[in-house]
């Protein structure tokens, strides 16, 4: 995609003017010149508007305002109309010419004022392709916009990347500013479309959202229930895999254990069967202790007060909530059938007439034989009980047995025994672990390897419970969901069609998540290419960016220089370098500069006007006649034309080049 022309109207100090852009294979760089006010920046600003509208002004250096974009958009437009048009009704209007490998395209973009007021709402904005230019229609009349912004977005260039590619020396010095990992993780997530992933994953979940609302009730249960159990068996897959991951850690750890003792063992000599019986004997009372812990935990925390409660008390609960279920079972069957009265009414009229009073009889009739099916729940339902904590609790009350504080006070017992059988074992040990300086150091190393262990027995400990406790929610989502499962084939489209959207969504995820690992490595090499290529300072020899967006300056020796406080000037280079980057993997865009050197010395100007008039795409460089040294002119005019001059004075058609 390469640049042609850009026709303004009315549009600051252009009254009105167009300005071709020079492009040849071999001369693929546009140096526009035009002295302080000749309208450099003013052209940067009308490129940006013409192509983001409101969305480009956060990019505008002289935008006031930029976080109140609606205010400052308004703002910034009025100052922008040409004082000759403040009188009566005018128009600014931009448009811009782009040429594709086979096709041309021009978007004009128009904003309508009375009396220098901008008329909210009334902005145009319009596509022609062709050489007929034929104009791209909206599938929405009513939206342009969002058509026009779609179409920039997917065949010229993405808003958010916009700001690596249009640019004055104002806002490379914002970008400058922001520290490196800030500017990579920013950038990299615009280039391979991260935000674009996140609405469509965001837009899938709630098409299904959606899709399961308006299905009658028992199906849009039925469909949350599948979802909750497809949720409910990821969570329990990543602590299956917690699980497997802290195994893989604690069966080296206790290969070393074993082997650290009977290495002391084999110092000690016949002393080491006794070592090792105490050792071992330690190992399972402190296994036997643990399980004695979890077991008071569990009755403490959970089953105590429900225990305490009584028999009696817990069988009058199961068995109300066991009749509960039947009545609502019986209720929603009893709606279901009484709701098909009228249906029933409507088959038997398409045979015979139906009189009102034999349509009466009917319904009548059939309320009375579906009607009479009542369960008593002892009461008011408890409509804050849904059915699958019912199912849950009445599972648990099953199973509860009845605890007393006797045996709360028995297990307490058992675990001080535990404790103090272990201490008495640590205390054999140590006699035997000997006072030479490598049965201490041997000693050491045990007592280091136990504690680590003992740290990852625990979370194993606590990550195997909390998958249970996870396995157990499924059995009873997978009870919920046989329960209301019931009658929903004739919503199975819809429901296939929901289950899809949500998988997609997942698949949309996980793609975000893997696509910045993937494009690391590429990024990385071109940051560093171009980062040798226009720093004057040879310290850097490789740029590394960590899946964080962490970015990593090494030297030849490896050592990290990211801590090494950087000059204005080599952070304005590596936000260069970034940009170069994108520009060779992300887009293809020119890339539009006014005036970018200002805080650059004069080797890095040098280096950076060369490799930027070496890249293989087009670049529109809008600078003072005084800016570029007559050796930095060289280096541009080698890859571009004549030069184009902007006039100072009041602006007159143009239809060629400006001269």
């Amino acid at each position: 995609m390469r640049l042609n022309a850009i026709g303004l109207r009315n549009w600051k100090s252009y009254r009105r003017f167009r300005l071709d852009i020079p492009y040849g294979r071999e001369k693929p760089v546009a140096l526009i010149e035009g002295n302080n006010g000749s309208g450099k920046t003013s052209l940067l600003e009308a490129f940006v508007l013409c192509l983001y509208g409101r969305l480009g002004i956060p990019l505008l250096a002289r935008a006031n305002s930029v976080s109140r974009v609606d205010r400052s958009y308004e703002r910034f437009m009025e100052r922008a109309l040409n004082s000759g048009a403040r009188q009566g009704r005018a128009q600014i209007a931009i448009e811009i010419t782009f040429q594709s490998d086979d096709n041309e395209y021009v978007i004009e973009r128009i904003w309508h004022f009375v009396d220098g007021a901008l008329r909210k709402n009334d902005e145009e904005v319009r596509i022609f392709q062709g050489a007929d230019r034929i104009i791209l229609a909206s599938p929405d009349p009513e939206d342009d916009e969002r058509f026009v912004r779609d179409f920039v977005d997917q065949n010229i260039l993405q808003n958010n990347l916009a700001g690596f590619f249009i640019l004055d020396g104002e806002h490379l010095e914002r970008m400058a500013s922001i520290n490196m990992d800030g500017q990579v993780k920013t950038a990299l997530e615009a280039a391979i479309g991260i935000d674009r992933l996140h609405r469509a994953s965001a837009d899938l979940r709630t098409y299904a959202r959606e899709r399961r609302r308006n299905l009658p009730d028992n199906a849009a249960a039925t469909a949350e229930a599948r979802l909750a159990l497809n949720n409910l068996g990821r969570e329990i897959e990543e602590r299956a895999t917690s699980v497997e991951l802290l195994l893989a850690v604690i069966g080296p750890l206790r290969e070393r254990r074993d082997d650290v003792v009977s290495r002391i063992g084999r110092l000690h000599g016949d002393s080491y069967r006794a070592f090792k019986t105490h050792f071992e004997q330690r190992e399972s009372v402190i296994r036997e202790r643990d399980a004695l812990r979890d077991e008071l935990r569990r009755l403490l925390s959970g089953e105590l007060a429900q225990a305490l409660a009584g028999e009696t008390l817990r069988t009058a609960a199961l068995e109300r909530i066991e009749a509960e279920h039947k009545a609502a079972q019986v209720k929603g069957d009893e709606e279901r059938n009484l709701n098909r009265a009228s249906e029933f009414v409507d088959r038997v009229s398409r045979h015979t007439t139906v009189t009102d009073d034999v349509a009466r009889a009917l319904a009548l009739a059939w309320r009375e034989m579906w009607g009479n099916r009542t369960a008593d729940a002892g009461g008011p339902l408890l409509s804050h009980l849904g059915e699958t904590d019912r199912l849950s609790v009445a599972e648990h009350l099953r199973k509860l047995s009845s605890v007393s504080a006797s045996d709360i006070r028995d297990l307490a017992r058992a675990v001080s025994r535990a404790d103090e059988r272990i201490g008495q074992l640590d205390r054999a040990l140590g006699e035997q672990k000997g006072t030479d300086d490598e049965s201490k150091s041997l000693a050491e190393e045990l007592n280091g390897i136990q504690e680590e262990l003992a740290r990852a027995e625990a979370r194993h400990a606590m990550e195997a419970a909390a998958l249970r406790e996870l396995e157990d929610r499924r059995s009873c989502e997978e009870q919920q969901l046989a329960a209301v499962s019931l009658g929903e084939s004739g919503n199975a489209v819809a429901l296939k069609r929901s289950a899809a959207a949500d998988r997609a969504a997942d698949l949309i995820d996980a793609l975000a998540d893997a696509a910045v690992p993937q494009n690391l490595d590429a990024l990385s090499a071109e940051i560093t290419d171009a980062y040798r290529s226009m720093a004057h300072k040879t310290v850097v020899e490789q740029i590394k960016v960590n899946e964080e967006g962490r970015v990593t300056l090494l030297d030849r020796s490896g050592r990290d220089l990211h801590e090494l406080d950087a000059s204005a000037g080599e952070n304005h280079i590596f936000t260069l370098s970034l940009m170069s980057a994108l520009a060779r993997l992300a887009a293809d865009f020119p890339i539009i500069m006014d005036s970018p050197f200002a805080r650059l010395d004069a080797e890095h100007r040098r280096r950076v006007i060369g490799h930027f008039t070496e890249m293989d795409r087009q670049l529109v460089l809008l600078v003072h006649p005084a800016e570029l040294h007559p050796g930095e002119l060289a280096l541009v005019t080698r890859r571009s034309g004549e030069s184009l001059k902007l006039p100072s004075t009041e602006r007159l058609p143009v239809t060629g080049a400006a001269s």
